[in-house]
């Protein structure tokens, strides 16, 4: 593999992880309206029953993208964590 073949690879991977930040900030707003109705209708921040369906969705996706799934429960956690945090301030 050539140095300039390895730069075209590293512009790709900058250019995605511009895309993953700009998708992780429309989350944490999307967080932050939920917040707001959860309130407003007097429910409860932590749902563990919709948390573990929607996890168990991603799960399954991720299987046909051939992403590892240890890496996957990790991601969504530390995501999910960051959304009940935001959610309670």
């Amino acid at each position: 593999m050539s140095i300039d073949s390895i730069s075209d690879i590293r512009k790709k991977f900058e250019a995605i992880d511009k895309e993953l930040l700009i998708i992780l900030g429309k989350r944490q707003e999307l967080s932050k309206q939920i917040a707001i109705l959860k309130k407003k209708n007097s429910i409860t921040i932590l749902q563990t029953n919709i948390w573990e369906h929607q996890f168990q969705k991603r799960l399954k996706e991720s299987e046909a993208l051939n992403i590892n799934a240890e890496f996957l429960k990790a991601l969504f956690t530390i995501i999910h964590e960051e959304s009940i945090r935001i959610q309670t301030e």
